[in-house]
């Protein structure tokens, strides 16, 4: 390699807050300064982290059904955001760029994916109910099933489902300061970070391909993987070490 720098990564998770008992964001910002503070002390010293990777679940998120969902998730939103800003201001020369952020499953608009589907009730006909369940486990099955109503559920908006990130996609953005945007086509979502003063890349993948709250498996679109590949194989990045960050486990 040619580059032996050593250095530490900050690894945030699941920032979604107990909304019965909110914790301010210069709470937890203090509690992380403490930390960075005690750094030096430890046997063996702790580098200051050069970044910081915050690997989803950004919000708490919302049911369909609460009164002003939309509202709560965009306030959601900006109390995610928030705390970013400030993490990168307090802990990061104020450099965005040196916070990488992901999706979870938690980011995921249940109100776009309600929007999306069609309820199917369950048939009484013993062949028309084992049809349902063989096409809810089939590959990429858009059929749903849900224990709260115990009725099966069809996505037949897939643009609308589509948008079940695009509250996420409106806070990267804004986090980025336009020099990032968020894809909500599911084959473009991923993003190359590149820290070449450390000889660095993080690959941020989303693993909430067709996930949803009535399909809680985790998966990558194919299409992420290859094109991530092809990307870390870029002549600049010769020689570098490559990290790759996603959510949630795929089984």
């Amino acid at each position: 390699l040619r580059y032996r720098m050593r250095f530490s990564v900050l690894h945030i998770s699941d920032l979604h807050r107990d909304l019965s008992d909110e914790v301010p964001n210069e709470w937890l910002l203090d509690s992380l300064a403490r930390d960075f503070d005690q750094f030096g002390e430890q046997t063996p010293a702790i580098l200051r982290p050069s970044l910081c990777i915050v690997s989803g679940d950004t919000v708490h998120g919302v049911k369909p059904d609460a009164k002003d969902a939309d509202e709560e998730l965009k306030r959601q939103y900006s109390q995610a955001e928030d705390f970013l800003v400030g993490l990168a201001d307090r802990f990061f020369d104020k450099d965005r760029g040196r916070v990488v952020i992901l999706p979870g499953n938690h980011d995921v608009c249940f109100i776009d994916v309600m929007a999306s589907a069609q309820k199917i009730n369950v048939p009484i006909d013993p062949e028309k109910k084992q049809k349902l369940v063989n096409e809810l486990f089939a590959p990429n099955s858009a059929l749903r099933w849900s224990w709260r109503e115990m009725c099966f559920f069809r996505i037949t908006d897939s643009q609308k489902y589509r948008d079940r990130f695009r509250h996420f996609a409106s806070t990267y953005s804004r986090f980025y300061q336009g020099k990032r945007t968020y894809h909500l086509a599911p084959e473009r979502q991923f993003d190359v970070f590149d820290f070449a003063n450390l000889g660095f890349c993080v690959v941020a993948l989303n693993s909430c391909f067709n996930n949803d709250p009535l399909r809680p498996a985790g998966a990558f679109h194919p299409s992420t993987l290859t094109e991530a590949c092809r990307a870390l194989r870029h002549s600049q990045r010769t020689g570098w070490l490559a990290a790759v960050a996603w959510h949630h486990n795929l089984v």
